[in-house]
């Protein structure tokens, strides 16, 4: 009976471990911010513990453990609860500032958000040192003296932040040159700090550390700060890298034209819109700075490029006038000037949506004549701003928005420059598909759906948070979450739109292509748009936008759609869809197919 109890319990003791397996330890770094006005604390993880106090709105914890939506946390310093993962919002540990790039391009642009439909908020040049405050797919958010914003990864060089001050960068630099003569030699690396000497041009120094634009040496046996944009960094070789002169120590006149330039004297000639992104702008008579003064412009003035010369640009603006300003401070738009705006007879719209507005004037204001449906042509008589004037049978004036039509000829005029007014202030929950032990589907050479999805979330994410939008993501990791939760988040923020983020399979693996779904039909019009833009940007086999009975979106009150982003099981498709320019397609077309349902319910 003895050796039978025995053996019972070891029996027992083995088994434990398979049935309750470790679950795994969290770090006590990891912080969660209740996010309600107050929110339960229980004994257990689920609903049916008892309550054993109450946490607030505001307060941090830091997390001890997870169980499915469940976080555990401590409370008055002795006592552990569990909370409900979907009333909390996670705290990731900021990216050390010591984190450091170098540019290696002159006139790299400094955007908004990572793509190259953001605006440009200022530049960065060769041999600048940046500091790295985050990254995603080809595009690093940076800081930097005067710009603060997200640049092209292709352009910069990391720096290994883990190197220790006075070793720092020891391995990529060595010395610098002096480029301009009566260089400030100061006491701390700020333009407010004390003048301790002058360095002349041709003057050699040994670099301990860079600290943003700023570069630590030894000065007459005691350690100073350069400016970084006054000295010509010398590799591990002694070959000299090409550096910045300037007038003074606080302004350089750089030459800037494209995301990175090309050192060229070309001069081109033909008509192209741009934005004028300076304050203010000078306008010369010749292409240089020497050139005289002769008018100016400002920050938002559309103006036509007519020629192209060096770096500078022959403008027309206000009519007829014309002069010469820097390229760097003018964003182009995407399309040469039309020649005329004045449509072609045979040119025709295309109505997209069932019900769509025709109204007696060219703006929303307007009252409403009739109601056309989806796949409706109707000729284009004229267009005012995003407007077309149309031939409706009544022969009255009658207007319908560009943007719920197609056309039978490419209109670059109406363009997406201010896409960004639609998209601020909503609020959008981006459901990264699966994560932790559910890895969703496996593409047909091992690729695991959650690991795509996330990808495809962050780089979302910060785009629309780059226009303004307020932001919530399910999951920021590789962790598990249930359906129920998501869609509470969805509920608890009055989501405007929640998007579910997927990739397909299927046995057949010729099959391809990307679909839209939505449960509710007030949600088709939603997903109609995001596909349209999905299937425009990415060239993907369209297979439609369609009914999908699926629980994130049968159980969600607020708009919502999933996409199923292209086919893992199609080995070509598996292979393009984890690519960066692929990933920079796709949100892309995500971002412009919100901007423009939110645009198109506005009215």
């Amino acid at each position: 009976m003895f050796k039978k109890g025995i053996t019972i319990l070891f029996t027992f003791l083995f088994i434990i471990p398979i049935i309750f397996p470790t679950l795994p330890a969290y770090s006590n770094e990891e912080e969660i911010t209740v996010s309600v006005d107050q929110l339960n604390v229980r004994g257990g993880p689920g609903l049916t513990y008892d309550i054993i106090g109450a946490v607030k709105r505001g307060e941090h914890y830091k997390v001890i453990d997870r169980e499915n939506d469940w976080v555990k946390i401590s409370i008055d310093g002795s006592k552990d609860g569990w909370v409900a993962s979907w009333y909390m919002s996670e705290q990731k540990p900021e990216v050390s500032a010591a984190s450091q790039a170098i540019v290696t391009v002159d006139g790299l642009r400094v955007r908004k958000g990572p793509g190259l439909h953001f605006g440009v908020l200022g530049f960065v040049n060769q041999d600048q040192y940046v500091n790295v405050l985050d990254s995603v797919e080809d595009w690093v958010h940076i800081s930097a003296k005067n710009s603060n914003g997200w640049v092209s990864k292709e352009y910069l060089q990391f720096i290994d932040s883990s190197e220790s001050e006075t070793d720092n960068q020891a391995n990529q630099i060595k010395k610098g040159k002096v480029t301009v003569n009566r260089l400030n030699v100061r006491n701390e690396p700020s333009l407010s700090s004390s003048v301790i000497g002058k360095l002349n041009e041709g003057e050699e120094v040994q670099i301990q550390q860079v600290q943003s634009d700023w570069i630590k040496i030894q000065y007459n046996g005691t350690k100073a700060w350069v400016s970084a944009q006054f000295v010509s960094i010398m590799d591990t070789n002694s070959e000299e890298k090409t550096s910045e002169n300037s007038e003074t120590e606080n302004e350089k006149a750089n030459d800037k034209n494209e995301e990175a330039i090309s050192p060229n004297n070309d001069e081109t000639s033909h008509e192209q819109l741009a934005i004028v992104t300076a304050s203010s702008l000078h306008v010369r008579d010749k292409s240089s700075l020497t050139g005289r003064i002769i008018d100016s412009i400002s920050k938002g003035d559309q103006v036509t490029i007519i020629e192209e010369k060096n770096k500078w640009n022959k403008i027309k603006y206000n009519g007829d006038q014309t002069g010469w300003v820097a390229g760097w401070y003018l964003e182009k738009l995407a399309g040469p000037v039309p020649d005329s705006e004045v449509y072609e007879e045979d040119n025709e719209v295309v109505i997209l949506y069932n019900g769509t507005n025709i109204r007696v004037g060219p703006d929303a204001t307007y009252p409403v004549i009739q109601r056309a449906k989806q796949g409706e042509t109707f000729k284009i008589l004229d267009k005012v701003g995003d407007w077309y004037e149309i031939e409706i049978s009544s022969k009255k004036e009658a207007y319908v928005a560009g943007w719920v039509v197609s056309t039978s000829r490419t209109d670059s005029s109406i363009e997406k420059a201010n896409e960004s007014q639609y998209l601020a202030g909503k609020t959008i929950v981006l459901d990264a598909g699966h994560g932790g032990i559910d890895r969703g589907t496996t593409g047909a050479t091992g690729t695991n759906e959650k690991e795509i999805t996330i990808r495809t979330s962050q780089l979302l994410a910060q785009k629309l948070k780059a226009a303004g939008a307020n932001v919530i993501v399910t999951r920021s990791d590789d962790r598990h979450l249930s359906l129920q939760s998501r869609v509470s988040l969805s509920h608890f923020y009055h989501a405007d739109v929640f998007i579910s983020l997927h990739y397909d399979s299927y046995d057949d693996p010729s099959v391809n292509g990307i679909t839209s779904y939505y449960y509710d039909s007030s949600n088709k019009q939603l997903a109609e748009m995001i596909q349209s833009e999905l299937v425009s940007k990415t060239k993907l086999n369209n297979r439609g936008a369609r009914y999908g009975d699926y629980f994130v979106l049968r159980e969600n009150n607020q708009p919502a759609v999933l996409l199923e982003l292209g086919y893992l099981s199609n080995p070509i498709e598996e292979a393009t869809v984890q690519t960066s320019p692929y990933q920079e397609q796709v949100t892309s077309a995500i971002y412009y197919g919100l901007a423009k349902y939110f645009k198109s319910i506005s009215y």
